[in-house]
C-alpha cells in the first residue's frame, strides 16, 4: 500500500498536487464520530494506554514496545509493537458496550502491520465469567478451515446463539505493511462488512436462528490479545496504532473518509 505522506497538523495545511488544501486531521475524523473508545497508542513510555475520550483508558501489560514508527501520513503519533506471547493491553469493560450491541451494533477500527500467518490471533476478544458470552475480532487464521489472509468477529451471548461474520483479505493482510482495518457488525438480526484499506470485503455473515441478546461484560476486553476471562490468549504478533470501538455502524463513507485522513490524502 502506497501514502502520500504530507506533513501538516491536525485541521492545517499540506502540500498536496494543485497546491495547498485543508487536510481534515485523522484524530477530528475518528472523533466526530462519537467512539467509545479511542486508543492513538502513542505514548513513550509508562504503562497508561491513553483513550481521547477520556473514559477508558488502558493498561499496557507484559511490556509491549512503545514508541514505534506510526500508521499513514501520522509517523509522528506513534504506535505500539505486541509481541505475540506476553504483551497486550487491558481496556476494562467499557461500560454498557455489550448490553448496548443488541441495538446499536460494534464497530472495531484499527490500523495494523503483521507478517504473522499460521495461527489464530486476535487483536481484540472478551469472554464473560460464564465462557458463554464472547466477542473477538480474529485475523489470519479465523478458524481452523480458514487459515491465513482472514478477518472474522464472532459474538455468542448467554444463550449461545451466534454472529459470525468473515471476509478473505489474502495476503495483503500479513505483507509486513500497515493497513486500515475496520470490522461494522449488527449483532441482531445479523449483518454488517470488513472493511480494508476501506474496500469492502464481502462479507458473509451468518446468524443462529432467534434473536441474538447482548449483556454487559464482566471480565475485561483484551487489545492485543482476546481475555479469556481474565486470561491472555490468542495474542497479536504485530503494531497497532489509532484502536477505536464505536457503538454502531460505520457506514462505508465515514470508514472511507477515516481511511483517507490517515494517509493524507483527499476525495472520496
Amino acid at each position: 500500500m502506497i501514502h502520500k505522506h504530507v506533513d501538516f497538523e491536525v485541521g492545517g495545511f499540506g502540500e498536496l498536487a494543485g497546491g495547498p488544501v485543508l487536510l481534515p486531521g485523522l484524530r477530528a475524523s475518528v472523533l466526530a464520530d462519537g467512539p467509545l473508545a479511542y486508543w492513538r497508542m502513542g505514548e513513550g513510555s509508562g504503562t497508561v494506554m491513553g483513550d481521547e475520550t477520556g473514559d477508558h483508558d488502558g493498561v499496557y501489560v507484559g511490556s509491549p514496545t512503545l514508541g514505534a514508527g506510526g500508521a499513514g501520513a501520522y509517523e509522528d503519533n506513534t504506535a505500539v509493537v505486541f509481541d505475540g506471547v506476553g504483551s497486550y493491553a487491558d481496556v476494562g469493560t467499557l461500560g454498557a458496550l455489550g448490553s448496548n450491541m443488541a441495538a446499536t451494533g460494534v464497530t472495531v477500527e484499527m490500523w495494523l502491520r503483521t507478517s504473522s500467518t499460521g495461527s489464530i490471533v486476535r487483536p481484540l476478544g472478551v469472554r464473560n465469567t460464564s465462557a458463554k458470552q464472547f466477542l473477538f475480532v480474529g485475523v489470519n487464521q479465523v478458524t481452523t478451515a480458514q487459515m491465513n489472509g482472514w478477518v472474522g468477529v464472532l459474538y455468542r451471548d448467554e444463550s449461545n446463539k451466534r454472529v459470525f461474520m468473515h471476509a478473505h483479505i489474502g495476503s495483503g493482510l500479513y505483507d509486513g505493511e500497515w493497513h486500515h482495518l475496520v470490522c461494522a457488525l449488527v449483532v441482531s438480526p445479523g449483518g454488517g462488512e470488513v472493511y480494508f484499506d476501506s474496500v469492502a470485503q464481502g462479507t458473509v455473515v451468518t446468524h443462529d436462528d432467534g434473536v441474538v441478546n447482548a449483556a454487559n461484560f464482566n471480565q475485561p476486553i483484551g487489545v492485543g490479545c482476546y481475555l479469556d476471562r481474565g486470561s491472555p490468549v490468542s495474542h497479536f504478533p504485530g503494531t497497532l496504532d489509532e484502536f477505536a470501538v464505536f457503538e454502531g455502524v460505520l457506514s462505508a463513507a465515514r470508514v472511507r473518509a477515516h481511511y483517507l485522513a490517515g494517509v493524507g490524502e483527499v476525495g472520496g
